[in-house]
């Protein structure tokens, strides 16, 4: 058990089964899909970072710290809890882009995603503009 603690995929198993959580589970609490944390599970990704580290350990009612590096107590402090209690869950589901992954954006930095944010912002703005002037095809038959 000690070895299963050196390494991400074996704190992530150890803490998956402690919650009883699926993999489908856990992926739909962090916002990501199946394969994503079947990645972390097998060993493919070394490290988690960002939001899918704090989402992973407060689905699994662990320390972020413990479940990135293995240090401290395995169970999360009282600033760990604060933390997770302003946080929103998000859910697959939600992301909607099915070409780029929740991985993908949140490994750009903040500036790149604003720019990227306002880029679709104009480009849904544009979107919704061309139909408000489109000829609706109940006007196209008279």
């Amino acid at each position: 058990m000690t070895e299963m603690l050196n390494t991400l995929a074996g704190r992530l198993t150890i803490a998956m089964i402690a919650a009883r959580m699926t993999q489908v589970e856990l992926a739909s609490q962090c916002g990501v899909k199946p394969p994503s944390v079947s990645g972390w599970l097998s060993g493919k990704s070394k490290f988690m970072r960002g939001e899918n580290l704090l989402f992973a350990a407060k689905a699994l009612g662990v320390s972020p710290l413990w479940l990135a590096t293995g240090q401290g107590p395995r169970t999360p402090n009282e600033e760990d809890q604060a933390m997770y209690a302003l946080m929103a869950t998000p859910t697959a589901s939600e992301w909607p882009f099915d070409r780029i992954t929740p991985e993908q954006y949140f490994e750009l930095s903040k500036s790149d995603r604003d720019y990227l944010e306002g880029i679709v912002s104009n480009e849904i703005k544009s979107t919704l503009a061309n139909k408000k002037r489109a000829i609706p095809p109940s006007k196209l038959a008279s």
